[in-house]
């Protein structure tokens, strides 16, 4: 239920093109500063990122590096996240065989045919959905401050300029 909380207050909130361009330019940093690897570990990385769908000039610096703030994006996220629904999404409960019988009583299990493992498919039952549904936030905006119960005593605010100011 957290995760669906989270992309509710995701959609109340909207996408912020400076939170963004932020989290970007941390990524570039944290990308242009980082710790040095042992050589072998870094090959491994390499090799498996090289099956990744980008340019070849970025296979080191995509996995690593938030783009830069996307317009068009905008709509695409919008969209992906009305598809992150309850309805639309799949679990996975795993548990010994004695911990389901004891909790759902005796099941029809499929079987796997690679490996033989046994698993079930059904759908969510339609009252935690609607419990899930009942428990989202209904909010406009979104508040981090309310949400920890506190303010901070003193406000500051960082205006990017050619000059760079801080305003107390």
């Amino acid at each position: 239920m957290a995760t669906f909380k989270y992309f509710s207050m995701l959609r109340a909130t909207g996408l912020c093109p400076p939170h963004q361009r932020e989290v970007a330019s941390l990524s570039e940093i944290r990308f242009r500063f980082s710790e040095k690897r042992r050589p072998d570990d870094y090959a491994v990385w390499v090799a498996d990122k090289l099956a990744w769908p980008v340019p070849r000039e970025l296979v080191i610096k995509a996995p690593q590096v938030v783009s830069e703030w996307d317009p068009d994006g905008q709509a695409v996220a919008e969209r992906t996240f009305e598809g992150l629904s309850v309805r639309n999404s799949r679990t996975v409960l795993m548990a010994k065989k004695e911990e389901f019988q004891r909790l759902l009583g005796t099941q029809q299990w499929e079987t796997e045919p690679w490996y033989g493992t046994q698993y079930r498919v059904e759908r969510l039952d339609e009252a935690f959905i609607c419990e899930v549904y009942r428990s989202l936030p209904r909010v406009r905006s979104f508040d981090f401050y309310a949400l920890a119960g506190r303010r901070p005593k003193h406000h500051r605010c960082f205006s990017s300029s050619s000059t760079e100011r801080v305003h107390p």
